[in-house]
């Protein structure tokens, strides 16, 4: 939407805008031109609105024509009052108004607005046409309250000459401004609100879609309190509702959810839980849940409580919401309105909603704001728990090889609990045939190890070539060797082995001198004995 302010000497179109000034020609597209233009020059708007003086012969197509002149040539189809949904001039009332501005799934008593080059009538979801005087005398009313606003934005009445032009078009300018009150005549006159079909300061949005289903019996009440003061107080909270609800043993409160919203408010949802007859309880359901909070006795009460809004959280159908995504909301170019629906960033989970005046859009502004606020105090707090993860991860690998280790030992206790226990279980038994293949296996095994060729042989082969390794480094320094219980124990015999065999070896020899010695006596004196 835009809006556009000046005085072109060409011409100028726009497409969905708000447009000042005069020109020679001026071609729209759901958007609003007013000012001076020569007599005889033709405007065309599709599903617009034209507003000027001196012109000749307007064409429509699908739109309403406001002129001094009013001599249309065509009107294709008008513009229609009623047919959508939570429009303007809509005397609806709904039991259950949603939490974005509609009544999804409710039932409507009058049927909506007056209709203008149509020939049916089409209230909320759920009614078709005129039923009963009521809704006729409803209908008169606000058909009475719409050729008033009609009236004032066409031909007031008041003093008759050019000067009711010049009201026109400033009562023109107070609806397309939403404020302001505007003259029909002498006696009758028309406010302008920002809810009235020409105000054209106005958008579409998108709001999250309610997931909640009737069962769940979810029902939001908006405080004119702060948060803070409600969490501090929400025990008192549930016992004023309790008495609310006439103080029903078999009835009781519950808190779903407390959050803030703009501005200095809170939102509360809740639900009411019933216990039957047979002591089982379930949930009220939010329709019936809101028509007992919606009574007018009730309201009193929970206005006293700070209560300032009332509404069922309800997820509505799938037929409704295409009932609704079909009729614009009054006041609404059709092609906005589908460009509203191609442009939505999550088709299931939002859904496109007007937004009509500042006073709206400073509300969503201040709720988005809060809502920022809060997904960044969220981060922060997510933010602390990651950082105390990180530190007990680290705390838990730095345990980690400590109670491995603690495990390995008991495990090693463990298995000798149950040799031990083995062993006094089968004392005084003979062997049995499992029992004597496992002797043999691990004599097997052990006969393997302890042979030359094999791994004891190995080991003492590897010791020797570790020794001559260590002589040759000359003394430079290498990475000590850790040696396990075991091991330490099998070359402490094998060098044992090999002093014991040198001790017989030196031993030998001794022997051999000694006789070598006897041998020379022996011989120096049979030599003797010979001279």
């Amino acid at each position: 939407m835009s809006f556009n302010f000046g005085k072109p000497s060409g011409g100028f179109g726009t497409t969905g805008g708000f447009n000042f000034g005069s020109s020679g020609t001026s071609g729209t597209t759901g958007g609003f031109s007013f000012g001076s233009k020569p007599a005889g020059t033709a405007t065309t708007s599709a599903g617009g609105f034209s507003f000027g003086s001196g012109l000749a012969a307007p064409t429509t197509t699908s739109g309403f024509n406001f002129s001094s002149t009013l001599a249309p040539t065509t009107a294709s189809s008008g513009f229609n009052f009623g047919s959508t949904f939570g429009g303007f001039g809509s005397t609806t009332k709904s039991t259950a108004p949603s939490l974005f501005g509609g009544s999804f799934g409710t039932t409507t008593t009058a049927s909506s607005g007056l209709n203008f080059g149509n020939t049916s009538t089409t209230g909320g979801f759920g009614t078709s046409g005129i039923g009963g005087q009521s809704q006729q005398q409803q209908n008169q009313a606000v058909n009475t309250d719409l050729v008033q606003l009609v009236s004032a934005l066409s031909v007031p009445a008041i003093y008759g000459d050019e000067r009711d032009t010049i009201i026109t078009k400033w009562n023109q300018l107070q609806a397309f401004w939403g404020t302001g009150k505007g003259y029909v005549n002498q006696s009758s006159t028309v406010n302008f609100t920002p809810e009235n079909p020409f105000n054209r300061f106005k958008t579409v949005g998108y709001s999250i879609k309610p997931k909640s289903r009737n069962s769940d019996g979810l029902v939001v009440l908006v405080l004119n309190k702060s948060e803070a003061d409600v969490r501090n107080n929400q025990q008192q909270l549930v016992d004023s509702l309790f008495r609310v609800l006439g103080g029903k043993p078999t009835l009781s409160v519950c808190v779903e959810d407390v959050k803030s919203v703009p501005v200095n408010k809170c939102e509360v949802t809740i639900y009411i839980m019933e216990r039957l007859a047979n002591g089982i309880t379930k949930r009220l359901s939010a329709q019936i849940a809101y028509n007992v909070f919606n009574q007018a006795s009730v309201q009193a009460q929970l206005g006293s409580l700070g209560v300032v809004r009332i509404a069922p959280k309800i997820q509505i159908s799938s037929s409704q919401l295409q009932e609704y995504l079909n009729h614009p909301p009054l006041g609404y170019d059709p092609n906005l309105w589908k460009q509203a629906q191609l442009d939505n960033p999550d088709p299931s989970s939002l859904i496109p909603v007007p937004l009509v005046g500042f006073e709206t859009l400073k509300s969503r502004l201040e709720q988005q704001a809060q809502f920022t606020k809060q997904h960044q105090a969220r981060l922060e707090q997510t933010g602390k728990q990651l950082e105390e993860l990180e530190q007990e991860k680290n705390t838990l690998l730095a345990r980690l090889p400590e109670a491995r280790r603690k495990h390995q030992d008991l495990t090693h206790r463990l298995l000798q609990v149950f040799v031990k226990q083995e062993v006094q279980r089968k004392r005084g038994v003979a062997f049995q045939l499992e029992e004597e293949q496992l002797r043999t296996q691990v004599e097997a095994l052990f006969a393997e190890i302890n042979a030359p060729t094999q791994l004891k042989g190995r080991l003492n082969e590897m010791l020797s070539h570790i020794r001559l390794h260590s002589q040759g480094s000359y003394g430079r320094l290498e990475e000590p060797y850790e040696l396990t219980l075991d091991m330490q124990q099998e070359i402490k015999l094998h060098l044992k082995q090999q002093q014991e065999g040198i001790g017989h070896l030196v031993e030998v020899l001794k022997d051999d001198l000694e006789d070598l010695k006897l041998i020379e006596q022996d011989m120096a004196e049979v030599m003797t004995y010979r001279r």
